[in-house]
């Protein structure tokens, strides 16, 4: 699985959690420090100020509370990705005034024509599939049941690498989960991301399925994409949100613990409180709350509580 796409290099961080520890220092004691001893100190404050997580005072660097500047970093990546809909939104108005209905757009309107140019794309995969899927969305009752894709373990058996950013729904649904694993399990690289607006499927860079909501009772549309612009553009979508998502690992899970339980744990550790005091203030052991901090680091893709604070921010959990 590759890296999680992190706004710090990891000299950065190991600078600001040399920081907190020890409280301001000057660029020399940073040097000396035997955790930064094989990192370019100066490079890595840099990067710090330029996130705002240092300032400078007296001439030594001091950390300053990180989770208003990973909000702000949140936010600046959730623009980016607003863009990118926006630039596909305004191609594919201009393609439809001035072409109408190229070769290289189809429009299915059958379940069974969707099923057949799900299966065709699946087999016909030599290299790559690159996936946003939106999950689990209405009334369990009205939706098809969770499932992994048909031919997806013949063709990771024949090679094909999976790349797939679900949607956070995914996460709280546990058929959903489930058959996600499976695919994990098997060798799919997957990433989650609390607001995926379509479900897209690309293979080999030159065949895209688009599924939208169906009119007329229909379940779903699906738009078939050729080599063209507009692939181009639905390849730069997938790999907006590739970069800002956030590894699934098959064991990821909430284990049913509330969102709003989640959220008080976060705002805790935000605050710079002891683990010790969180747990005097959440009425639970310490040990119970290494537990929840554990789980949400498994869960949100995290090595440490500095990179789970950067992907709370960014899944807007704060």
């Amino acid at each position: 699985m590759t890296n999680s796409g992190s706004c710090l290099p990891p000299a950065a961080e190991v600078v600001y959690r040399t920081l907190v520890g020890c409280g301001p220092l000057a660029p020399e004691e940073l040097a000396g420090s035997p955790a930064c001893a094989d990192v370019d100190v100066k490079a890595a404050v840099q990067a710090l100020e330029e996130v705002g997580l240092v300032d400078w005072t007296d001439g030594r660097a001091v950390p300053r509370p990180p989770f208003a500047a990973l909000e702000a970093i949140a936010t600046t990546r959730a623009r980016e990705a607003a863009a990118a809909r926006d630039l596909a939104q305004s191609l594919s108005e201009l393609w439809s005034a001035r072409t109408g209905t190229g070769t290289y757009l189809e429009v299915l309107q059958t379940e069974e024509e969707c099923e057949a140019a799900q299966k065709a794309l699946i087999d016909g995969a030599v290299e790559e599939v690159c996936a946003l899927s939106i999950g689990p969305v209405g009334e369990a009752a009205a939706r098809p049941r969770p499932t992994v894709m048909h031919g997806f373990f013949e063709s990771i058996d024949r090679g094909v690498r999976y790349q797939v950013v679900y949607g956070g729904a995914v996460l709280r649904e546990p058929e959903a989960l489930a058959a996600a694993r499976l695919c994990i399990e098997a060798g799919e690289q997957a990433r989650v991301c609390p607001d995926v607006p379509v479900n897209l499927t690309i293979a080999d860079r030159r065949l895209a399925l688009v599924s939208v909501p169906g009119g007329q009772q229909r379940r779903r549309d699906m738009i078939v994409v050729r080599p063209s612009g507009l692939l181009e553009v639905l390849l730069t979508i997938f790999g907006s949100y590739w970069r800002t998502a956030t590894p699934l690992t098959a064991a990821a899970s909430l284990d049913g613990e509330p969102y709003q339980g989640c959220r008080e744990l976060l705002g805790l550790l935000a605050a710079g409180l002891t683990d010790d005091a969180i747990a005097r203030e959440l009425g639970v052991s310490e040990r119970t709350v290494g537990r929840r901090v554990a789980r949400l680091e498994e869960v949100l893709g995290a090595s440490s509580r500095f990179q789970l604070g950067l992907q709370a921010a960014r899944h807007g959990w704060l």
